[in-house]
C-alpha cells in the first residue's frame, strides 16, 4: 500500500467514526402528581415516532429520571 492510499483510507475512517457519533441526545424530567406532589418509583416509557426505539426507566427518589443515549428524532413520554 502506498504512502497517499493509506492516508486515504486513514481519513475514510476518520469521517466514517464522526457520522456515527451523532446519537448522544436525552430526555430527562420530573413525575409529579396533579397537586404537584413527587412521584418515586414511576415508570416512564419512551417511545421513538419513527425508528420505534422503546425505553423504560423508574423515577428517582425525588421523582426525577434520565434516558440517555436516544437517536436524535421525535419521541413520545408516557
Amino acid at each position: 500500500m502506498t504512502k497517499k492510499s493509506a492516508w486515504f483510507v486513514f481519513l475514510c475512517l476518520i469521517t466514517a467514526g464522526s457520522l456515527f457519533a451523532q446519537t448522544a441526545g436525552q430526555i430527562e424530567g420530573t413525575v409529579k402528581d396533579a397537586s404537584g406532589a413527587l412521584i418515586p418509583g414511576a415508570q416512564i416509557d419512551v417511545l421513538g415516532q419513527k425508528q420505534g426505539e422503546k425505553r423504560q426507566t423508574l423515577s428517582g427518589d425525588v421523582g426525577s429520571f434520565t434516558l440517555p443515549q436516544l437517536r436524535p428524532e421525535t419521541y413520545q413520554v408516557s
